[in-house]
């Protein structure tokens, strides 16, 4: 592995729940962090580290702006988190996630090509397989059945153009269910913390779900083995654990950490594509030539992220208070 401490990285995304894990992992390891970041993005997840970085403004969808950043910055290491927030529900929505996942991927691949990148580390998706019924393994076929799984196996199918037609030293993570700190607190564990924390209801979907969760420390720490580590140009590796929980067992690992039930509402959640009875990483090239693995089990990922969930309960009190006052405004709507 080579070290990594006085190289510059640009790094898109990086208020994004992934990317500010990776950022203070970055600063961390000694590297000069820039970020591109629009002009409008709520910086609340870089508190404390936004001094110890370089922002430049401006929207990855225009190539000009790109080109410009990447002259200006001449980064060693390029880390590409931005994605669009969410599942897309409508034509605009899901014209905005294909500009940012794929013509943002080409904008920033195209500017790196003469510039002698030594890394580009692009922020891939479970979902772009599709589902299937056996753990996903990285030869498989891609067969996405969401927009945002679509719009993430474009951008994949982009990058392994790049690497074998202009051998650039791309690598592609494909990310599965990540938790931890800095997570959005209307996402799914989240919301099961909070409950546990400050009381409320996790709604469910009527028939349970499986993912495969794995902690944002160990998911940045894999984005650092795939700059520090040589390797061949479009190596692909599942990011996940290996090992799948039902969206019920979390809270019930949780309820054990925290020695009282937590009250949930089954059939109160919406039941999405991804939410199937299987949905789970073989990671064995990962560890193979990554030589990543996670090191945190569940029920200690719940754990740590509860108590930084705890040290930052100002981002997330708000949200339990929220919930209950929604809870409450819908059971007083079905009074007679």
């Amino acid at each position: 592995m080579h070290d990594l401490k006085g190289s510059v990285a640009l790094v898109t995304g990086g208020s994004g729940f992934v990317g500010a894990n990776v950022v203070r992992h970055l600063l961390a390891n000694g590297v000069c962090v820039h970020l591109l970041l629009r002009p409008t993005t709520n910086r609340w997840r870089l508190s404390g580290v936004e001094p110890c970085v370089t922002v430049h403004e401006g929207d990855i969808t225009n190539p000009t702006t790109v080109r410009t950043v990447l002259r200006r910055v001449r980064p060693h290491f390029i880390v590409h988190c931005a994605m669009s927030s969410g599942h897309p529900c409508s034509p605009d929505e899901e014209r905005n996630a294909f500009l940012v996942s794929a013509l943002g991927t080409l904008n920033l691949l195209q500017a790196a090509l003469s510039l002698g990148v030594e890394k580009f580390v692009h922020s891939g998706s479970s979902m772009e397989y599709g589902t299937r019924s056996f753990p996903l393994a990285e030869r498989l076929s891609l067969r996405p059945n969401t927009f945002r799984g679509l719009a993430k196996a474009c951008a994949a199918t982009i990058c392994d153009y790049f690497a074998r037609r202009h051998a650039l030293p791309i690598v592609n993570l494909r990310l599965f269910s990540v938790y931890g700190p800095w997570e959005a607190p209307n996402r799914f564990v989240p919301t099961v913390l909070r409950a546990a924390l400050w009381g409320g209801e996790v709604p469910l979907t009527a028939n349970d779900a499986y993912h495969d969760f794995v902690f944002v420390g160990d998911v940045a720490d894999a984005y650092l083995k795939a700059l520090a580590t040589p390797l061949p140009s479009g190596s692909v590796f599942n990011i996940g654990t290996g090992k799948q929980w039902s969206n019920r067992q979390v809270v019930e690992v949780t309820a054990r950490l925290v020695g009282r039930p937590i009250a949930v509402k089954v059939g109160a959640h919406p039941q999405h594509p991804t939410d199937t009875p299987c949905w789970v990483a073989n990671i064995d090239k990962a560890r193979r030539l990554l030589h990543w693995q996670p090191t945190h089990e569940l029920p200690d990922g719940l754990q740590a992220t509860m108590e930084w969930m705890q040290r930052h309960d100002r981002w997330y009190r708000k949200a339990s208070r929220a919930a209950a006052t929604n809870n409450a405004q819908r059971s007083h709507a079905r009074l007679p």
